[in-house]
């Protein structure tokens, strides 16, 4: 989304210029032509070629000086990480305990900004097709056929006179007529009249117009596509006036242009109706006049600069940089996710901020500069710094770790829940557990208290997109530990290129052998939605097949692993007779029986939860 709002508002920026800067020098029907451009960018996701240089290219390094420049403060929508601990081969032994209810609220993260902005596609979608609809409505009820003399006649657009309409009018998509009103009966005017509606639907603008409400219905939020609306909607009249004098011819302009001012009342026409109109403003009535009276003379030089210019719009808007499609960050981006996990540090002070900035919390003040600690993906563990030296196992003081919603219910260890998350088709639960050794009873309350009242986290769909983008080409092992989080729909909807180029990196990865048990867990206990379709259903069911032929045991155990839910089992046995019976040939595996497939998997025993 980020993308398209860039390069569009930079888009509609140089023509509205254009427009501008060339007015009366410049063909109406090649200035109109140019919106479609825009309407382009607008509908089209991700880009279409590499260039050297792109508009979300400069962005992207922008914001990396920027960032460099500025302190980085802890944001509400920070990225995450987090993986399921990984298992041996054969399975993992269930953990011997689990987590009581939950010790406070849990708080599922929503993708506020993406709601409102589905909200308001169905608002604005609700008002456009309310207005066409009532529209046809009071036209269909009062209008009366009329026949035309043969020398006046429109060919198989039908033509209606509705009494009190405001101002002639083509409306109608599948089956488009012309709507007149009593005025425009004056022979002095109908066949100005009925030429400019017949010019609209030869160019197709009743279309075009549907076109332009779908635009401002699906980007309601950006003003400058309401600029956009606005003013391609006055290029449509006057490309219209410009073929009605080509169709009448040079002799009948004045003509023209005095029924035009005749015929055009006052207003601002809508945007978001599916029809031509003869209302005009002020200063566009005026516009049209001028340019009527005095037809553009369009030079080659003219022609050749917007040519050029309309050429670099095209380059820097349609187009990705070659750094960002080879997937190189910008230049001394501040994004670089360390290795995990990270060796010990010294907390020296109360507040603490994982290193992906998933969560935060705070120590009571004298605990700081006595512990260290240590991260991983997901979480962090701290420990005594003056014991740790001489016995590292039992100097541990705090585990803060996610753990499925499933699991945590099903367990019965003695830890404390702390929030919840869902951000990937399955909840989890961030859980806290302690040292309960006689050593640190009593000192270590305070610790584990304020850490867990303290704990805030940062979770969101598009936090664990983002983590996974920037990672998958330099860091695919800590990508592929995000996975279990991930939205496919959200990382659709955030990055242009869509999912192929990352199920491309994995599936090469699976064929490679080096995919140890943890990471297909990681990867198997990921959820599919809607998106995973067409081209990236075939992808996602080539990697599913990558992982199955090249480790079938490992594969197996996996699946009989009580790591992984139910859930997530059944959801990558559909994959696997999808893959099978493309890959193998093997149709009849889509009619075997659960139990089938795991003796042909080598799963004997399940252990599952969920």
């Amino acid at each position: 989304m980020r993308e398209i709002i860039l390069t569009s508002s930079v888009l509609i920026t140089v023509i509205a210029l254009l427009r501008r800067l060339l007015r009366g020098k410049i063909s109406p029907r090649l200035q109109y032509a140019l919106w479609l451009l825009v309407a382009l960018r607008l509908l089209l996701p991700g880009t279409l070629f590499t260039v050297p240089v792109s508009v979300t290219g400069a962005a992207d390094e922008l914001t990396a000086v920027i960032e460099r420049r500025l302190p980085a403060p802890v944001p509400a929508d920070v990225p995450a990480a987090v993986p399921p601990p990984a298992a041996p081969a054969d399975g993992p032994a269930a953990p011997e305990t689990a987590v009581p209810p939950p010790a406070g609220a849990s708080r599922l993260a929503v993708s506020w900004p993406d709601l409102i902005w589905k909200a308001g596609i169905l608002v604005t979608g609700c008002i456009t097709a309310v207005s066409n609809l009532v529209f046809y409505a009071q036209l269909r009820a009062k209008r009366r056929r009329l026949e035309l003399p043969p020398e006046i006649a429109t060919g198989n657009l039908p033509v209606y006179l509705v009494e009190d309409i405001p101002s002639p009018c083509l409306f109608g998509l599948v089956h488009p007529a012309i709507y007149i009103n009593r005025q425009s009966l004056d022979p002095a005017y109908l066949t100005y009249v009925l030429t400019h509606e017949r010019t609209h639907f030869r160019h197709g603008d009743h279309l075009w117009s549907l076109l332009r409400g779908i635009c401002a219905a699906i980007h309601w939020y950006n003003p400058l596509v309401w600029l956009a609306a606005s003013l391609s909607r006055q290029d449509c009249e006057l490309a219209c006036d410009d073929g009605v004098i080509w169709l009448l011819g040079e002799q009948q302009r004045l003509d023209y242009g005095t029924a035009l001012v005749r015929m055009i009342t006052p207003g601002r026409p809508s945007l978001l109706r599916s029809s031509t109109s003869m209302t005009a403003g002020k200063r566009s009535m005026k516009e049209r006049v001028t340019l009527i009276i005095q037809r553009p003379r369009m030079l080659k030089i003219t022609s050749a600069l917007v040519a050029l210019v309309m050429c670099g719009a095209v380059a820097v808007t349609f187009g990705a940089s070659a750094k960002a499609a080879a997937g190189e960050p910008p230049p001394e981006s501040p994004v670089s996710l360390p290795e995990v996990p990270r060796s010990l540090t010294r907390l020296d002070a109360a507040g603490y901020t994982h290193f992906s900035g998933l969560f935060s919390l705070s120590v009571p003040e004298d605990w700081a500069g006595r512990l260290l600690y240590e991260e991983d993906e997901d979480g962090v563990r701290f420990y005594d710094a003056a014991a740790y030296q001489e016995t590292p196992e039992e100097s541990l003081l705090l585990n803060i770790y996610p753990q499925a919603a499933v699991w945590a219910a099903v367990y019965e260890q003695a830890v404390i829940s702390l929030e919840e998350f869902s951000t990937g088709g399955s909840p989890y639960v961030y859980q806290l557990d302690w040292n309960r050794t006689p050593e640190y009873s009593g000192s270590i309350q305070a610790l584990r208290d304020t850490a867990a009242d303290s704990f805030r986290l940062y979770a969101s769909a598009d936090v664990f997109s983002r983590l996974v983008h920037e990672t998958y080409q330099t860091n695919l092992p800590l990508a592929i530990a995000y996975l279990p989080y991930l939205s496919w729909e959200s990382y659709q909807r955030l990055y242009s290129e869509g999912p192929l180029p990352l199920l491309t990196v994995l599936t090469e990865f699976a064929r490679s052998g080096e995919m140890d048990w943890g990471q297909y867990h990681d990867v198997m206990s990921n959820h599919t939605d809607s998106v995973i379709n067409g081209t990236y259903a075939a992808s996602y069911r080539e990697l599913v097949w990558a992982m199955y032929q090249q480790d079938p045991s490992r594969f197996g155990s996996v699946l009989k692993s009580e790591y992984l839910t139910g859930a997530e089992r059944d959801h990558m046995l559909s994959w696997f007779r999808s893959a099978a019976a493309v890959y193998q040939d093997w149709p009849e595996l889509l009619a075997f029986s659960d139990e089938e497939l795991y003796r042909l998997l080598g799963v004997t025993e399940l252990n599952s939860v969920g």
